[in-house]
């Protein structure tokens, strides 16, 4: 008795090839979801801003009032901590931006200094927006 079956010899490439894509799909889609957080920030306005270097942290303050350290959420009382640990593993001088929102209380923004200061840091600047706004003195 002869048999029907045929030996198939070799690797079927159609469902390896799906596997492929599906390997690929699947990495694309958390490598672009992974960290990509846009804190919106808008800024407040100034005649006399200018560009500054690259700074090492930028600490964020949206309108909502909440703390970023580098887009890492963060409660007041930890920043100083953080800073203060970011500073030992810095070899050179630590320099920090503020970006506070236009909206942001005052109080938080003085608070955020604050806690700069303590931490030992002693160069930090805010962040502005240049404008073309009017000066009180062209009034």
């Amino acid at each position: 008795m002869k048999s029907r079956l045929k030996i198939i010899k070799g690797i079927e490439m159609a469902p390896m090839v799906d596997i492929v894509f599906l390997l690929i799909t699947y990495f694309l889609l958390n490598s672009t979801v992974g960290k990509n957080t846009m804190i919106r920030v808008d800024l407040p306005e100034s005649v006399t801003s200018s560009v500054m270097s690259q700074d090492n942290l930028n600490i964020i303050i949206d309108n909502k009032n909440e703390i970023f350290l580098d887009s890492e959420k963060i409660s007041l009382k930890d920043l100083t901590t953080r800073l203060k640990t970011a500073k030992k593993q810095n070899k050179t001088e630590l320099k920090v931006m503020i970006k506070g929102d236009k909206n942001t209380d005052y109080q938080m923004i003085i608070s955020v200094m604050d806690a700069v200061h303590a931490s030992g840091i002693t160069r930090f600047s805010l962040a502005a927006d240049k404008n073309n706004l009017t000066t009180p003195e062209s009034q």
